[in-house]
């Protein structure tokens, strides 16, 4: 999967599917708090596209994503929301750099994922850019 800007000048490789699918079960298990708080960030997870009008608002709300999942340890990470007992591949072989669920997922670089969410969505808003997530 790769989240790209319009221009593609930012370009994001997520990686396989399931690290995406595990980040939004998380988000999805772990953010009920604040559901109503990240309406348009879980928008664009469904969605799969944010308009450069939404841009702003969908960063800051990872933003707050990411300070919400900062409250859960690695541990509480879900890998699929619709079959809760699955085992992740990654159990037990955790880096210990990994301290929450806020910095559990990373880019197929190594980036934090939630980072560079945020980043590629502040760049649509300024840039006046779409933002779509691919499929590969």
């Amino acid at each position: 999967m790769t989240i790209i800007s319009e221009d593609e000048k930012k370009i994001i490789n997520v990686g396989a599917y399931d690290i995406w699918f595990s980040m939004y079960s998380t988000i999805m298990i772990n953010c009920v708090s604040i559901k109503d708080q990240i309406t348009k960030a879980m928008l664009f997870m469904d969605e799969k596209y944010c308009n450069y009008n939404d841009c702003l608002d969908v960063a800051r709300q990872f933003n707050l994503i990411r300070d919400e999942l900062s409250k859960y340890s690695p541990e509480e990470a879900v890998y699929d929301m619709n079959f809760i007992d699955k085992k992740a591949p990654w159990e037990g072989r955790l880096s210990p750099i990994i301290t929450s669920c806020a910095n559990m997922f990373s880019s197929s670089d190594g980036e934090d994922l939630l980072g560079e969410i945020v980043s590629i969505c502040s760049y649509g808003y300024y840039a006046k850019k779409y933002v779509q997530i691919i499929d590969v």
